[in-house]
């Protein structure tokens, strides 16, 4: 073994205690970016994949009622590929384990089974078959926590009538890929949907031979702004609310939302844990060095090149970081399994996998040489700007001068340790300011770490201190008259009733909308 290599290892036996603190500093880097990139990459597969085979529409609208027929001349639209049209009618599902009746949507499936747009996943049983009365396919996250399967029967009431259907299958949906309603995120026991032939549907509704949804797949390079004005026109007579691109569909919506929290994670929190690396690296080998000016003046007074010693010092921080990348590695992987894991939980996807790619390994150990090579960047110069017969003694001291300090006379005021520290300041900029980079990063990493708690807190605090002071909150499937009013008034307990109607509206100024 060559003699720097047996320093190199002396040198990292000596530094464990600093050498550790880096490793998982690098550690903690690698870790959160593995993690949390890869997550955001196996959403982004399992999305995709998802919407391609079950044929995710790109634009969607509802109306109140017109023919099937119209279906063609929505078809005709410039830049539309395919249409989908479907009776849909809110409905309730009391359940014993429920407080509140589950809500949801019965919607319709075409008489040869598979739709054209948004099919739905089977992942029991199968489908209801045309002119069985009342067979129906529920929600898989609905049954599950329920306990139903095919073969059981389900109570729903759909335009204030009890009706009584038959689970022949459960599945999933690209449109319930998240539980979501009007009031937020739901857990899965309180939303369900049902799917039922359309002849059924069309029983239970009342409105034979009529559509009240449509659903749109866009051309590739087609303008979906133009294709929903154009929806919009046509669907006009007919009651249409305002037909909207994917971003007006709840379950995609929450489901980019959470996706774009996740991609500037990957991007900031492991940014913070190298910037912290590279200010302790730059402290540790700074310290290093001038430590061993004397060792280093020998080194070359006895032929070893300024590139050899640079190497030796590079080399021992790349252990470092290495060993710091390894454990991250690990670490981030085991940690992805464990946030797809629970992601799951939440979002509904037929395959849903963690899978770390060669890019992921790449781009980590990448930062992490680079966060080793930025630390100890300065050393470096130093190491090679440094003469033989110069660090054979002691560094000279700096050269002093009157400060500004001094100039503004307010050291007549300080005590003799502030004198020193501001003049210490004012002497070495570089140093003053790298250091508050540094402690800036660190205190990021406890912000980043407990700001959500603290945004949690004040969202509530003002959604429900000042936003929304009510106890309880009714939502009607229709508008009521007034004296639903007095009769919630009438209610014992109830203080006070304020009502609200709402209704869908598109807000154009100029040429957006």
């Amino acid at each position: 073994m060559r003699s720097l290599d047996r320093k190199l290892w002396r040198d990292l036996w000596h530094l464990r205690t600093q050498a550790i603190t880096i490793s998982l500093v690098v550690g903690a880097a690698v870790a959160s970016y593995v993690c949390v990139s890869a997550a955001w990459e196996s959403l982004h597969r399992s999305r995709d994949d998802y919407y391609a085979r079950e044929r995710f529409a790109d634009v969607f609208v509802m109306l109140e009622a017109a023919p099937r027929t119209l279906a063609t001349k929505l078809a005709s639209i410039a830049g539309v590929a395919q249409v989908a049209v479907t009776a849909e009618e809110p409905v309730r599902a009391p359940m014993a384990s429920l407080r509140e009746p589950a809500t949801g949507r019965l919607m319709s499936l075409p008489p040869a089974g598979q739709a054209v747009l948004n099919d739905i996943f089977l992942t029991r049983g199968r489908r209801p078959m045309p002119g069985v009365a009342r067979e129906a396919v529920v929600l898989d996250s609905f049954a599950t926590a329920h306990g139903l399967g095919p073969g059981d029967t389900l109570d729903i009431i759909v335009r204030e009538r009890l009706v009584t259907v038959r689970i022949v299958g459960t599945a999933m949906s690209p449109e319930y890929v998240m539980l979501a309603s009007s009031t937020g995120v739901s857990k899965p026991d309180s939303i369900v949907a049902l799917w039922m032939t359309e002849d059924v549907v069309d029983a239970l509704v009342g409105k034979r031979g009529a559509f009240n949804r449509a659903a749109m797949s866009v051309q590739h390079g087609a303008s979906i702004d133009a294709v929903i004005a154009s929806v919009d026109r046509v669907l006009k007579p007919y009651g249409g609310r305002g037909a909207t691109d994917r971003s007006g569909q709840l379950s995609h919506r929450y489901l980019e939302a959470e996706m774009g929290g996740l991609e500037g994670m990957a991007t900031v929190v492991p940014l913070i844990f190298l910037a912290v690396a590279i200010f302790l690296v730059n402290v540790v080998m700074s310290r290093i060095v001038e430590l061993e000016r004397e060792q280093i003046a020998v080194l070359k007074a006895l032929g070893y090149a300024n590139l050899r010693l640079a190497q030796h010092y590079l080399a021992l921080v790349l252990l470092i970081t290495s060993v710091g990348a390894g454990i991250g590695l690990a670490a981030g992987m085991w940690l992805g399994e464990e946030l797809v894991a629970l992601y799951a939980k939440y979002f509904r996807f037929p395959v849903f996998e963690f899978e770390v790619t060669a890019g992921h390994v790449f781009v980590a150990l990448g930062a992490s040489v680079l966060a080793g090579v930025l630390g100890v960047l300065q050393t470096l110069r130093s190491v090679m700007r440094l003469p033989p017969a110069e660090a054979m003694r002691p560094a000279a001291p700096p050269v002093y001068r009157r400060s500004l300090l001094d100039r503004l006379r307010i050291h007549r005021w300080l005590g003799q340790a502030w004198r020193m520290v501001l003049r210490e300041m004012e002497r070495r900029p570089a140093r003053l300011l790298f250091s508050a980079l540094g402690i800036a990063a660190a205190i990021a990493i406890l912000v980043a770490g407990r700001f959500s708690f603290d945004a949690v807190e004040a969202l509530l605090d003002v959604q429900f201190g000042a936003a929304e002071r009510g106890d309880v909150q009714v939502q009607f499937v229709a508008a009521r008259p007034t004296e639903a009013i007095h009769a919630l008034e009438h209610v014992p307990g109830v203080w006070r009733v304020e009502p609200m109607r709402s209704t869908p509206v598109r807000v154009r100024a100029g040429h957006h909308a």
